[in-house]
């Protein structure tokens, strides 16, 4: 595992989309408080001809923003606990699910 810091969303985006085309990682997991299109974009390309994911955690008000990923996720505390809601996925509908039920499975 190799943990690299960026100084600022641009540095941590940069340094995540190197790590996507180096071909040499099994999954990538970068945190940016801000993304905009054409980055997220190069990212979705650098994993995607790399056969490399990328988990890209972003605030919540990022989920009002277009995004050209693939699988978008939302993790939400509730009333009964915490809530997985998937907010897009290629041709399906969106959907909530408990975490607890993921233990039950």
């Amino acid at each position: 595992m190799l943990v690299v810091r960026g100084g600022d969303d641009a540095q941590t985006l940069w340094a995540a989309e190197q790590a996507l085309q180096s071909g040499s990682c099994r999954a990538v997991l970068a945190w940016a408080g801000r993304a905009d299109g054409r980055r997220l974009r190069r990212l979705q390309l650098a994993a995607e001809s790399g056969h490399t994911p990328l988990i890209l955690f972003r605030p919540p008000a990022a989920l009002a923003a277009p995004s050209p990923a693939a699988l978008r996720l939302s993790l939400v505390a509730g009333a009964e606990g915490a809530c997985l809601r998937l907010v897009k996925h290629r041709g399906g509908a969106s959907g909530s699910l408990p975490v607890a039920a993921l233990h039950e499975r």
